[in-house]
């Protein structure tokens, strides 16, 4: 009789960046839209407790991020949420884990790319309307995607690039800013009241949504 046919073990991941580069690659996708779009949005809320807001949404962040991390490490696979709710849980799930990851990122990919073209638009002092940032940003986005499909190195090298000026910048911004700065306010007010408490929930939701740069890692 014939031998029975052994299964197919499931391809694995290779390594290309290594440790620097995936802190890098985190890196590069929670600066952008966190520092330089959610912030601003996430301030206007919460007012003075975006500052808690801030910390909570981190904390959250943190234990999401190791628990994404743990799965990772037990399953180096292709497929990241899918994945995961194929094996442990059941295929409609996951097939709606992964459509909601999809829309998720999409979703965040397109609050950058709209944040950049309205940047780069009042940098040329032109006017940022809607009109003219919504071409723009598709544009925008067609190149990170070719970029991206050149390769996990090559896009990883330009991502190190784009982290290394925005954290110089940041780092100047912060110098240039400090003698300036006004004293912290009361501790009290670091905290919401309340009142505050929906606009204090709503401002921590957009910033926990920055921080999900880990995913890419």
């Amino acid at each position: 009789p014939a031998a029975p046919i052994a299964p197919q073990a499931h391809p694995r991941l290779l390594r290309q960046v290594g440790l620097p580069g995936a802190i890098l690659m985190g890196l590069g996708s929670i600066l952008g839209t966190g520092v330089f779009v959610s912030l601003a949005t996430a301030a206007g809320i919460g007012g003075t407790p975006v500052i808690s807001a801030c910390v909570l949404a981190g904390l959250l962040a943190g234990c999401n991020g190791l628990s994404a991390a743990q799965l990772a490490a037990a399953h180096p696979v292709s497929g990241g949420t899918y994945e995961y709710a194929h094996r442990f849980l059941t295929p409609p799930i996951a097939f709606s884990a992964g459509w909601i990851f999809l829309l998720a990122k999409s979703a965040s990919a397109a609050t950058a790319a709209l944040g950049f073209a309205a940047y780069l638009l009042h940098a040329c002092h032109l006017n940022p309307a809607y009109l003219l940032r919504v071409p723009l940003a598709a544009a925008i986005t067609l190149l990170m995607t070719a970029l991206t499909a050149a390769g996990v190195k090559r896009s990883n090298a330009a991502n190190a690039l784009i982290v290394g000026i925005t954290v110089s910048a940041l780092v100047a911004f912060a110098a240039a800013v400090r003698p300036r700065a006004a004293a912290l306010p009361p501790l009290r007010e670091l905290f919401p009241a309340p009142a505050q408490l929906p606009a204090f929930l709503h401002a921590a939701a957009l910033l926990f949504v920055a921080y999900t740069g880990y995913a890419r890692v």
